[in-house]
């Protein structure tokens, strides 16, 4: 059977592991079919229609948090990582003068 070129393009997206970009489609998906949905059902019943028009707005709501977390924790991660590398550096080039340090003290000692 051959999938639509939609599902393969998910299946890309799991594969690279972007479970943001994934989310958003799901998302945005959710949000446009119910605002459909609740649009035809407004034309028969306005009131069933309006009411119905929740369902895309919870789902923008599920949507700006979830990528308000993704960016809170990506941003301490990067933090995170960023003052690692720093702080390994910095250890390297401390131990890197130490080690250049003990021949000169040893010479010094010597004479």
């Amino acid at each position: 059977m051959s999938q639509s070129k939609f599902l393969q393009y998910l299946k890309q997206l799991y594969k690279e592991q972007r479970e943001l970009t994934i989310l958003e489609i799901t998302y945005l998906i959710v949000a446009v079919l119910s605002f459909l949905v609740a649009a035809v059902i407004a034309l028969l019943n306005q009131s069933l229609g309006v009411a119905l028009l929740i369902i895309p707005f919870v789902s923008f709501l599920a949507l700006s948090a979830n990528i308000i977390v993704w960016a809170l924790i990506r941003m301490l991660l990067e933090e995170s990582t960023r003052a690692d590398l720093k702080r390994s550096q910095t250890e390297k080039i401390i131990e890197k003068s130490s080690e250049e340090q003990k021949p000169k003290r040893a010479k010094a000692s010597s004479k």
